[in-house]
């Protein structure tokens, strides 16, 4: 049979079974307060996390920020934010496993609608697809009834003027109803979301924010090891994913050096990107235009073809 086709029935299926809890066959959602909790999970993210937060500053009501042992300054970026005022509890969570911080954060949410917020994320401030549109939406939502919704994002690599084309845009379920029936799982090399048939899956058009993958040498030569790392499940030997990558790069013998790794990687990541395409995409977010002019990172080209990055050229 094909594929496609019970795909097709399987959701069908999945949106009959979500009208559940109008029909009382299950329970409704829980009579949270209808706003917006939005949870973060920040990893030495000081480059953008100011930048994330305060794009959605509008749209939260609560900010919850689980720090997973950090060694930039990133806690105190949060801190600063919190002392200005803005409605951020801030939780210091040591070296925890991403799923399990994923869990510990959703418990400590308080409204209706949660939101699952990467510190690099970046959202849209103005526009069709402002973030207060995407809050507006939400809010009038069936209160009777659970929602996953799915959320496309752009994604900037390298640097804020180029992307990977191999994933221009990546869309996930990025918003709940809240409920203690959610939970996350350490899936294959990712986290994975459970939850009940019950939840209606809806995806909603445009682009609401951005991915600003846009990191350091060993940030992005961290990233090259991430899924392998995931996959792999070995905490004893290797408890964190600095250690993994420790070993790989000591053990492939391809380098000498955790540095000559990173200029290697670095360069090699660079040499596929392609320039943004604003005609496609539209207008960066507000906050990042100060950024793109005053740039930490910047791919260089050399007769007309990318010869690395900027931190790591000699």
């Amino acid at each position: 049979m094909n594929t496609s086709f019970i795909l097709k029935v399987k959701r069908l299926i999945r949106f009959i079974i979500s009208f559940s809890p109008i029909l009382n066959i299950v329970k409704k959602p829980i009579d949270k307060n209808n706003g917006i909790s939005v949870f973060v999970r920040v990893k030495d993210e000081e480059d953008w996390i100011n930048h994330s937060i305060l794009s959605i500053r509008d749209f939260a009501d609560e900010i919850i920020v689980g720090d997973n042992g950090s060694q930039d300054k990133s806690v105190d970026i949060v801190q600063n934010l919190i002392d200005e005022g803005l409605n951020i509890r801030l939780f210091k969570c040591g070296d925890m496993r991403i799923n399990e911080l994923t869990n510990f954060l959703l418990k400590k949410t308080n409204y209706r609608w949660v939101m699952k917020w990467d510190a690099d994320f970046i959202a849209r401030t103005t526009g069709e697809h402002s973030i207060l549109n995407l809050r507006d939406k939400l809010l009038n939502m069936d209160r009777n009834r659970y929602y996953l919704i799915m959320l496309s994002h752009i994604c900037l690599s390298g640097d804020l003027h180029h992307q990977n084309p191999d994933e221009l845009t990546h869309t996930e379920e990025y918003i709940y109803t809240n409920s203690d029936c959610l939970t996350f799982i350490h899936s294959g090399t990712c986290e994975s979301l459970k939850s009940p048939n019950y939840y209606a899956v809806i995806k909603f058009d445009g682009h609401y924010s951005f991915h600003v993958d846009v990191k350091s040498a060993a940030r992005m030569l961290a990233r090259r090891y991430w899924f392998d790392w995931m996959d792999l499940k070995d905490y004893l030997k290797f408890p964190t994913l600095s250690s993994y990558v420790d070993y790989r790069v000591r053990n492939e013998n391809l380098f000498e050096t955790t540095e000559e790794a990173k200029v290697h990687f670095v360069t090699e990541a660079c040499k596929i990107l392609v320039p943004y395409d604003d005609r496609k995409f539209g207008e960066y977010p507000e906050i990042l235009k100060e950024a793109l002019y005053h740039p930490k990172y910047r791919i260089i080209y050399k007769d007309g073809k990318i010869l690395g990055r900027n931190d790591i050229l000699a």
